[in-house]
């Protein structure tokens, strides 16, 4: 059995036929959810960015900045991809065709990895890596925007 014949499977289940039937005003919502996260996810890595660049300076330490940061990009994701995986049930079919949308989990699954194993790892020790701090910051950004761009391409492919 392919993995398209499981999404086929699932969307002629009870459970596939509950979320396929929910009111359009339910699946607004959802996607109203999916958008504040990924904003609240991408504010925090960006200021996560500015800090690390230098470009934020306020009295509050790195260690006080990066954890509260950190925090806010946390609870971004998890609701992103509980919204995410919401999205999805409502029309599986749809989604697990769209030539974008593997693209988008391979690039979630990078930009939470760098975010939240290597760069996060980084940040306790930011004067012996300074550099490196520095280039992951960055590339954190990039991932998490090329995801962000990955995702609006579901909508045109």
């Amino acid at each position: 059995m392919s993995a398209l014949d499981y999404v086929h499977a699932y969307e002629h289940s009870s459970l596939g036929q509950f979320f396929i039937s929910i009111p359009n005003g339910y699946v607004i919502a959802f996607q109203i959810v999916h958008v504040f996260s990924i904003l609240s996810l991408l504010t925090a890595v960006i200021a996560l960015t500015l800090r690390a660049l230098g470009l934020f300076p306020i009295s509050q330490s790195d260690a006080q900045f990066s954890r509260l940061f950190f925090r806010v990009a946390a609870v971004g994701l998890i609701f992103a991809i509980l919204s995410g995986i919401l999205l999805f049930l409502t029309s599986a079919t749809h989604y697990f065709t769209n030539q974008a949308f593997p693209y988008k989990l391979i690039l979630i699954a990078i930009a939470a990895s760098v975010q939240f194993l290597i760069f996060r790892s980084l940040l306790r020790q930011p004067e012996q890596h300074q550099k490196l701090v520095k280039t992951f910051a960055v590339l954190s950004v990039v991932l998490w925007f090329a995801t962000g761009f990955a995702g609006r391409a579901i909508g045109f492919v």
